[in-house]
């Protein structure tokens, strides 16, 4: 069974395929569960485009982690950089705080690392970390003296 097959199968996802959430974001499809979201491909009926939409049940994690997801799409605007996904906007609708994120098509990393849809065979080797991570290393000093 696929990923998007078991999802889709499971009768407790928050807002049906087909349904829209805050009147905006239609879903398409469910890409991946978490204990406490889903993230999902949706089409922004304004922007009319497709984004990746996180949606977190209201109490289901402490309201300081719901804070700094708000604070997001400023900080995504002030660190701008192609390795970095950008955040377009957060909110809350019907018992659900929602998270618009740009879409990135492609394979997740934890498939590139078994082996999956044209990944790695063999097992990362220890050159790759620095350069995976290096990129994000120039953005630490401005979200360390901000506290974020």
């Amino acid at each position: 069974m696929t990923a998007h097959a078991s999802l889709t199968a499971q009768p407790h996802l928050p807002v049906p395929v087909g349904n829209s959430v805050a009147g905006r974001y239609r879903i398409l499809k469910y890409l991946a569960r978490g204990k406490h979201c889903c993230v999902c491909q949706a089409h922004d009926q304004v922007a009319d485009k497709a984004v990746a939409l996180k949606l977190i049940a209201a109490g289901s994690v402490p309201q300081p982690a719901i804070a700094e997801l708000k604070q997001q799409p400023f900080l995504s605007r002030k660190l701008a950089h192609p390795n970095f996904v950008r955040v377009f906007d957060t909110g809350e609708c019907e018992g659900l705080f929602f998270v618009s994120m740009e879409l990135i098509d492609g394979a997740e990393l934890a498939s590139l690392i078994r082996g999956g849809r044209g990944g790695f065979a063999a097992p990362l080797p220890l050159g790759f970390w620095p350069a995976l991570f290096g990129s994000c290393l120039p953005a630490r000093p401005r979200l360390c003296a901000r506290g974020d």
